[in-house]
């Protein structure tokens, strides 16, 4: 397994030049809470559009649960085969 080695194995993602919304994000994370309410069972869901990816991570505490949202512009990518 080679794991990738920043900068050299990573990439960027999506088209700096589209420009995604603030309304667009909060779509896109108002699509992932929808998600993740609708599947108890599913702990993490991601999106992307343009140069923006959203992480939504379902959070256990001793409360219950809450969502940890991440939004990220102009983020790079690597990958690692099994």
């Amino acid at each position: 397994m080679k794991i990738p080695k920043y900068p050299d194995d990573f990439y960027m993602i999506g088209d700096r030049r589209k420009e995604v919304t603030d309304e667009e994000i909060n779509e896109m994370v108002n699509k992932g809470i929808e998600v993740l309410n609708e599947n108890k069972d599913v702990t993490n869901y991601s999106t992307t559009k343009g140069d923006v990816l959203v992480i939504i991570d379902r959070v256990h505490n001793d409360e219950g649960h809450m969502f940890e949202i991440s939004v990220c512009r102009q983020h790079e990518r690597g990958f690692v085969e099994e």
